[in-house]
C-alpha cells in the first residue's frame, strides 16, 4: 500500500502575529505556547496526516510505494501538486536507479509516463519506488476558509488549555477584560463552524 510523508514542513499558513490578534495577547510570553497551539491544529488537517486532504501551504512531500504500477498513472496524494522534483527506486536486482523527468507529465495529480515510454521494473518492496513532489498553495492561493477555520481551532484549544470549563474572565490592568467560554456548547458550535468552512474543500482519496 503506498503511502506520503512530509519531507519539508511549510510554513505556518496561519502566523504567530495574526494568531496572537484573535486571541486578543500582547507581548511575547507566550508566543512558543501559541506557535505550539498553530502547529497542532494545523496538523489537523493539513497534508498527509490531516483530515482535509489538502497541502495547505508549500511542501515537499514523497510518495512512496512497494513497485510502479502496470499500465497505470501514479496518483499523488494531498495536492495541489506544482512540480514533481525526483523519482527514485530500486531496480529488480536492488540497484538504485532513477527515472528522467524528461519521461513523465504531470496532470493535476495524476503522475504519467510519456508517451512511448513505461514505467520500469522495479523491486517489490516497501518503499521500492519514491516520487519527491512539492505540493501545496502559494499565500495568495490559499482558500479563503482556511484561515478562519485555523483561528476558530485555536481559540477552542487555547481556551481549553487555559479555562477548563465555565465562562471565565481576565482582568489586563490599563487595557480591559476579556471573557472566553470553553464549555461543552462552545466547542461543539465551533466544531460545527469549522466543518461547515472546511468540508467542501475535503478531497477524498
Amino acid at each position: 500500500m503506498p503511502r506520503t510523508i512530509v519531507v519539508e514542513r511549510p510554513e505556518p499558513v496561519l502566523t504567530l502575529e495574526e494568531a496572537k490578534r484573535h486571541l486578543i495577547i500582547s507581548g511575547a510570553g507566550r508566543d512558543d505556547d501559541i506557535k505550539g497551539l498553530i502547529a497542532a491544529v494545523t496538523a489537523q488537517i493539513d497534508g498527509p496526516d490531516g483530515w482535509l486532504g489538502l497541502s495547505l501551504g508549500q511542501q515537499v512531500l514523497e510518495w512512496q510505494g512497494n513497485a510502479f504500477p502496470d499500465g497505470w498513472p501514479i496518483e499523488l496524494l494531498c495536492g495541489p501538486v506544482s512540480e514533481v522534483q525526483s523519482i527514485n527506486y530500486l531496480d529488480a536486482s536492488g540497484v538504485s536507479a532513477s527515472v528522467s523527468l524528461a519521461d513523465v507529465e504531470l496532470h493535476e495529480t495524476s503522475l504519467y509516463p510519456r508517451e512511448g515510454f513505461h514505467w520500469p521494473r522495479s523491486a517489490c518492496r516497501p518503499g521500492a519506488v519514491r516520487i519527491r513532489y512539492k505540493a501545496g498553495h502559494a499565500a495568495e492561493d490559499l482558500p479563503p476558509q482556511v484561515v478562519p477555520a485555523l483561528k476558530l481551532m485555536l481559540g477552542d484549544l487555547w481556551s481549553a488549555a487555559r479555562a477548563g470549563t465555565g465562562i471565565r474572565k481576565e482582568v489586563v490592568e490599563g487595557i480591559g477584560s476579556t471573557e472566553w467560554e470553553a464549555s461543552t456548547a462552545f466547542n461543539d458550535r465551533s466544531n460545527r463552524a469549522v466543518t461547515a468552512l472546511l468540508l467542501p474543500l475535503r478531497v477524498y482519496p
